[in-house]
């Protein structure tokens, strides 16, 4: 036998522990990021929806205002812009007299929540309170 033909009866050497770490890590990379793009194409998506809390045991009484703050939380699946929110305070004046008053929210990202105040001149706790989303901006 000469020197060549022994050369090619050789095997190449098993791979290595590193060379099955490399290969086992890039498998779990593959397979993390087909799965993550899986899970968010069968997301469903979801209209931006608004919950709001009165927290009415934080009301308080700053001057001669009464402060009423407000937890606002998207629950829909988008981001939104320029979500306004309007608090009105009915007044016993008559059946359209209201106080109001609008806070605008910059950018509200979906399961965010974001806590605002609002101020009035009369008494909350003994007037009915309403608290809503006016509108927003997709983006």
């Amino acid at each position: 036998m000469s020197k060549a033909q022994s050369a090619k009866q050789k095997k190449a050497p098993p791979p290595t522990i590193v060379e099955w770490s490399v290969r086992g890590f890039s498998l779990l990379i593959i397979f993390s990021l087909i799965g993550y793009f899986l899970y968010g194409a069968f997301q469903a998506e979801r209209k931006p929806e608004f919950l709001v809390e009165v927290k009415q045991d934080e009301i308080r009484q700053i001057g001669n205002r009464w402060v009423i703050p407000v937890d606002v939380s998207n629950k829909g699946t988008y981001d939104v812009h320029q979500l306004k929110i309007q608090a009105r305070l009915k007044l016993p004046n008559g059946p359209e007299a209201y106080e109001a008053e609008t806070s605008e929210v910059l950018l509200l990202g979906c399961d965010e929540k974001v806590s605002l105040e609002f101020s009035f001149a009369h008494d909350p706790l003994s007037h009915p309170f309403e608290c809503q989303a006016v509108s927003y901006l997709l983006p």
